[in-house]
């Protein structure tokens, strides 16, 4: 039987196994185990001596080592499923989780490693008022409070970053940084990332986003127009605009897969009037500017051989208004083999300067999508006040007026962008504030009869000002189920309109199954059983899910088994029982459906026999699964 881990994902020991497949030599052993000799690893990946230091082009700040260990740092954290505040709890495929979303990213890291396609953020801009999150903390089981998200064991959870600290840009870089490197993970190879950001930490934030993700793997930076009118944020100046930082995964797999596009091309103008064998075709240009050429390199004669007339491109003496072919001469005399190259017979067929047009088939055109501009989001459609707008469309009666919220049309527009050749992705945002991205992800999916599917992350801070919500996360809960219910009422589009609600809460598992060595024998009394006794089976299963890998959405069937409880998590792929006796014939019929994964508590078993025997009695029923050292696993 297999003990499960019951903590996220050791990225750690993950990287050291890697690395040791490369480079075995630099694999020592010290008392913490095996690490690496980082003299050796240096000394591998350098065809010099490496004898000391050297400066290097990076950035740095007091903290980012720090930030780094965080990110790595397993977590004893686990999901609390909040059936009450669910909408479709049993069926939706959507999630909403509560919590400090660097606490969250590391618990998906096994679940939804390579799964997520877009990921969308909007941070705090560190603009000298606003809230990061102080992750100078240490996560307890002994405070709840920490986990609820309200305070650190310093005090506050949710710290103002004034510019007037000392350590201003350095904490919100070591926020982001642990945060971004763990969200990598987490996207498909083909995945993009857009991050909003503004003037404050635009810079800095592209070179985290070089580092984690490689420079070449930078897309763009998109220009979002978030005013209009006077608003002067300089002497003199009106500040109308700010940015959308793009990375790939993997850039070269985008381009190879054709990922990454703008809208369809329009083909209206394609037609095929005389029947060609091709298909439909456009009449093509036949001159270019010169700016999009060398000049006179395109210059050649062209003759009608009906009428005889030879063509050449214009001689303008304009700098700014100089043309020539489209096409070099050898290209044009190949066209003009292949029939694509049509003239006129009699003078009277053509009308202008050219008695002569080329023909652009519409299956010639390789990439059916036009191309994104950068200047996309640079109109009124994209600003902060239709945002507001937006959330007050929702919420008529103005019970809560949120800080910049991001219009729906532009996460929307980041959905089909990325997701045009998919129907069925995974959108991720970590900062979801007032829950834009999943108003967004409904209202695409009923305008495209597509399944694309959301997470959303918000840690619950207090609400101020003119709101009837406790948290952040009330709020966003609610403009989802109103979001949802007007999405239906007006367009009956048969999507996923429910959401399953998790919060962050300290292990199922008491502290005795982390720290055996720290306890006496006399305290071994308290710990009958090693499950808080608060915890329900629907905790349990939560964190059994996530521990062995699997999606927070799967299907999840209840069925009694004789007196025993049984959940069934996507037909076969998890089956659990957490009673704490079990009648050992379940597992006759349990054995139908052939699960890949079986669960049990530890109390469920008296003795060491009981065990055995039913293991016996699997290995008998699934000889398949004898030897699977993972199949049995107990909590």
């Amino acid at each position: 039987m297999n003990k499960l881990d019951m903590e996220s994902k050791n990225i750690v020991n993950e990287n050291i196994q890697k690395i040791s497949e490369l480079f075995p030599n630099v694999i020592v052993e010290s008392n913490d185990g095996k690490t690496i000799d980082f003299d050796l690893l240096k000394q591998e990946l350098s065809k010099d001596i490496v004898e000391g230091v050297k400066e290097k082009y990076q950035l740095t700040w007091p903290g980012k080592k720090e930030a780094i260990v965080n990110a790595n740092t397993p977590s004893k954290s686990t999901l609390r499923p909040v059936k009450e505040k669910s909408v479709d709890f049993d069926n939706t495929q959507n999630i909403y989780i509560e919590g400090d979303n660097l606490e969250v990213l590391k618990i998906l890291q096994e679940s939804y490693l390579n799964k997520i396609k877009c990921i969308y953020i909007d941070p705090p801009y560190n603009t000298g008022n606003d809230f990061i999150y102080n992750d100078k903390f240490d996560i307890s089981g002994k405070d709840n409070s920490i986990l609820e998200g309200d305070i650190d064991v310093e005090g506050q959870k949710l710290v103002t970053n004034y510019n007037s600290n000392g350590r201003f840009h350095s904490d919100w870089l070591s926020m982001i940084y642990s945060r971004i490197k763990l969200s990598k993970n987490l996207l498909t190879d083909d995945g993009v990332i857009f991050i909003s950001i503004d003037d404050n930490e635009l810079f800095n934030l592209k070179k985290i986003c070089d580092e984690i993700f490689g420079e070449y793997n930078f897309i763009c930076n998109f220009i979002r127009k978030t005013s209009y009118g006077e608003k002067t944020a300089k002497p003199n100046i009106n500040k109308h605009h700010d940015y959308i930082l793009c990375y790939a995964k993997k850039i070269d797999v985008i381009q190879r897969m054709n990922t990454l596009n703008g809208e369809l091309k329009e083909f209206e103008k394609f037609s095929n009037p005389d029947n060609d064998p091709k298909g439909p075709w456009t009449k093509d240009s036949y001159l270019i500017n010169i700016d999009n050429g060398r000049y006179g390199y395109a210059r050649y004669g062209i003759t009608n051989p009906y009428l005889g007339i030879t063509h050449y491109p214009p001689v303008y003496y304009d700098e700014n208004d100089r043309k020539q072919w489209h096409y070099i001469e050898e290209t044009f005399r190949e066209m003009e083999k292949r029939g694509q190259v049509v003239y006129y017979k009699k003078q009277s067929e053509y009308k202008g300067e050219y008695s002569f047009y080329i023909k652009k088939y519409q299956k010639d055109i390789e990439n059916k999508n036009n191309n994104i501009s950068t200047l996309v989001f640079n109109d009124n459609s994209y600003t902060n006040s239709i945002g507001t707008k937006d959330l007050l469309t929702t919420f008529k009666d103005k019970e809560f007026i949120n800080s910049y919220p991001k219009p729906v049309k532009l996460i929307e527009k980041i959905i089909q962008y990325v997701n045009w050749n998919s129907e069925n992705s995974i959108i991720l945002d970590f900062f979801s504030g007032s829950a834009t991205t999943a108003e967004s992800v409904m209202k695409y999916n009923a305008k495209n009869s597509t399944n694309h599917k959301f997470i959303l992350v918000q840690i619950p801070e207090e609400c101020i000002g003119q709101s009837n919500y406790k948290t952040i996360c009330d709020l966003g809960e609610e403009r989802i189920r109103r979001a949802g219910a007007k999405i239906k009422a007006e367009t009956n589009a048969d999507i996923d309109y429910g959401f399953r609600v998790y919060k962050v809460d300290s292990s199922n598992m008491k502290d005795v199954y982390y720290m055996p060595n720290d306890l006496e024998q006399g305290d071994l009394l308290e710990f009958e059983s090693n499950i808080k006794e608060e915890r329900t089976t629907d905790d349990l299963l939560t964190q059994v899910i996530l521990d062995l890998g699997l999606s927070l959405d799967l299907k999840i069937e209840e069925k009694m088994i004789g007196k025993n409880k049984v959940y069934y998590v996507a037909g076969n792929s998890l089956v659990a029982c957490f009673d704490d006796s079990i009648d050992i014939d379940i597992v006759d019929e349990i054995c139908k459906c052939e699960p890949y994964k079986v669960v049990f508590k530890d109390s469920a078993f008296k003795t060491d026999n009981d065990k055995i025997n039913l293991e016996e009695r699997f290995k008998k029923l699934l000889p398949q699964r004898a030897n699977d050292s993972g199949f049995i696993n107990i909590l």
